[in-house]
């Protein structure tokens, strides 16, 4: 492991792949075959803590929010790709709530690549966002309901450490 040698858990994992897509994405400075290799590592790591010895069972199941760990690492793995196509636009801010990416900040200038990258415009809250799940369909709630009900993190503009806030 060359950048992600220290992994606690899947945020930790999440929080440092993030910090580390900033500076290493080939359209921020970085290469490609460091961007290739933090990917490998991203993805021994999810596998690792998804399906492999850090895989909690408890999590999974029918009733759960994930079904199993291989539904766990797909919609991981669909995400990561989603931030990492527009990781390198400048003027935006990232959260992540739950399963799902929301996009600020100035999207004005860059809607043509949200739209390509497979985002979609949120007309009530002004952002756009990219699903990781299908929504259920459960009502209206505000951003702050949302946050409090799934937990969010953001990716603060200036590429500084990753800010956290967990329901």
């Amino acid at each position: 492991m060359i950048y992600l040698k220290t992994v606690s858990d899947l945020t930790d994992l999440k929080n440092q792949y993030r910090a580390f897509c900033k500076t290493l994405h080939p359209d921020k400075g970085g290469s490609k075959e460091a961007m290739q290799v933090l990917n490998a590592e991203y993805e021994h790591w999810t596998h690792h803590f998804t399906a492999g010895a850090g895989a909690d069972a408890s999590s999974y199941g029918e009733d759960k929010f994930w079904a199993t760990p291989e539904n766990h690492a797909q919609v991981e793995e669909m995400l990561r790709e989603a931030i990492e196509k527009v990781a390198h636009l400048e003027g935006l801010e990232f959260e992540m709530i739950g399963a799902w990416v929301w996009v600020s900040g100035a999207t004005k200038t860059h809607k043509t690549e949200l739209k390509d990258a497979g985002y979609k415009w949120h007309f009530t809250r002004e952002k756009w966002f990219f699903a990781g799940v299908e929504s259920r369909g459960r009502g209206n709630k505000s951003m702050d309901e949302l946050r409090e009900k799934y937990g969010s993190s953001t990716i603060r503009p200036d590429g500084g450490k990753r800010q956290l806030k967990s329901a």
